[in-house]
């Protein structure tokens, strides 16, 4: 990844690993001394009335990938991350990817694509701006959903406004490059298998 890389650039994507307890999470990953980019965890504020009580860490994988780990509070999240059990990481909630249009993104993933959009929302704040790691962030948020338990994230950074596209001759083996696995049972045998969504972000259709 470019060492420069930041939360609104748009190669940005990254999965959200949910967990059972985030001090304890965030305690194994300063052990392990994993890079993060946020210092500490961050919980959203009350106004905020989509996301209140989230809790939240991006970090980076060995290759500086962007990743996130969140716990929901009981009244947010998928009913499957609420069932007891004693597993600290409990599975991925979803990816999440950074758009310049939202409403072109929109017309890929939903009416394209058939994904459903579950919610949205407006994150800012000091709270968003110690888990990106960016000066006054103000991001519109779009929750999409399909059939299965992982679901996409489209994040428009409304401010700041300088994230970089993804460059034009952006191959899948270059490091900033992933592709989103999708089962869709709308495909048809012609459709092209791989391709990309309005920004370059890979698409692999099964």
């Amino acid at each position: 990844m470019p060492r420069d890389s930041r939360s609104h650039d748009h190669w940005f994507r990254h999965i959200a690993i949910v967990v059972r307890d985030m001090a304890a999470a965030h305690r194994n990953l300063v052990v392990q001394g994993v890079e993060l980019i946020s210092e500490y965890p961050q919980t959203l504020p009350a106004w905020n009335e989509a996301a209140a009580g989230i809790e939240a860490l991006y970090f980076r994988d060995p290759d500086r990938h962007p990743l996130e780990l969140i716990h929901f509070p009981p009244d947010k999240g998928k009913p499957l991350w609420r069932q007891p059990g004693e597993t600290l990481f409990q599975g991925v909630d979803h990816t999440a990817l950074v758009v310049s249009d939202t409403r072109a993104s929109l017309a890929f993933y939903r009416d394209k694509l058939g994904f459903t959009v579950t919610a949205e929302g407006c994150n800012q704040g000091i709270e968003q701006a110690a888990l990106t790691d960016l000066r006054a962030p103000r991001v519109r948020i779009i929750t999409l959903a399909g059939s299965g338990p992982c679901g996409i994230e489209l994040l428009e950074y409304l401010s700041p406004t300088d994230g970089r596209p993804m460059p034009a001759d952006t191959t899948p083996d270059d490091h900033w490059w992933a592709a989103t696995l999708i089962e869709n049972v709308g495909a048809t045998a012609g459709s092209p298998a791989c391709q990309c969504d309005p920004d370059g972000h890979g698409v692999d259709i099964r």
